[in-house]
């Protein structure tokens, strides 16, 4: 499988601060976006990657990336817990683990993963949002 990354963060037009990081550690590749709005977000995501990050094995399996993360998420509750201003925060989380000729994709909250091939995106999750759950109940449409 031949794997050809890049990174690039925008940090928009109404944020002061970017809550965007990324790790890249081949065969294992994630993006974490703080939650926008909430107080931490950029530590969030940070603490989440630097926690994966450290984890991380070059032999690492999806079960043991699928650890790493619920070890991230531990991380970032605790962190919020025992301090006050950062009460609340929270991160997307979406990483890729490569694996022979397989692509392990896990996947929390809205930050979407795709597949690029022969020129075409295909999106390859699913939002864990309420317009997401609402869309797949038939309440909205796609639109």
């Amino acid at each position: 499988m031949r794997v050809r990354t890049g990174a690039r963060s925008d940090i928009g037009r109404l944020r002061q601060r970017n809550e965007d990081g990324y790790l890249i550690k081949e065969p294992l590749f994630v993006v974490a976006d703080g939650m926008g709005g909430h107080r931490g977000g950029d530590v969030a995501s940070a603490l989440a990657l630097e926690t994966i990050g450290s984890a991380a094995s070059p032999g690492g399996t999806a079960k043991g990336l699928v650890d790493d993360i619920k070890r991230a998420n531990r991380a970032v509750l605790e962190r919020g817990d025992s301090d006050r201003d950062l009460r609340g925060m929270g991160t997307t989380l979406t990483a890729v683990l490569t694996e022979d000729a397989k692509a392990h994709v896990v996947h929390v909250g809205d930050s979407r993963a795709y597949l690029l091939r022969d020129g075409a995106l295909q999106q390859l999750t699913e939002d864990h949002t309420l317009v997401q759950r609402m869309v797949r109940e038939g309440r909205l449409t796609e639109d």
